[in-house]
């Protein structure tokens, strides 16, 4: 029961679409989208400060506040294709040269 206010903490684990939209009309019909992050994920902690309100028939609480704290992320970066593609071609290079020796 609260007497004055009480402190949650708790982990949270999250993953969604995020979009992004040039003007608010186009965020709300979902058209023309500027960018879209499929694997947008991550987590961390939340603090939650409740307070109680005036003694009632029920105990009721207010949320005074919530704090997120989110966490480093554990995937590691994937190169891009043209960062690829150029690695190929450097090691193929050096292969074909020393092949011809």
């Amino acid at each position: 029961m609260l007497v004055d206010s009480t402190t949650v903490t708790l982990p949270f684990d999250f993953s969604a679409v995020l979009s992004g939209y040039q003007s608010g009309a186009d965020a709300f019909t979902g058209r023309n989208p500027i960018f879209t992050s499929a694997n947008f994920a991550g987590g961390g902690t939340v603090t939650a400060h409740f307070t109680a309100l005036p003694p009632g028939p029920t105990p009721l609480f207010d949320l005074h506040d919530a704090t997120y704290q989110f966490s480093a992320s554990s995937t590691a970066p994937t190169p891009e294709p043209a960062t690829l593609l150029l690695f190929g071609l450097g090691a193929g290079s050096v292969f074909l040269r020393r092949r011809r020796r």
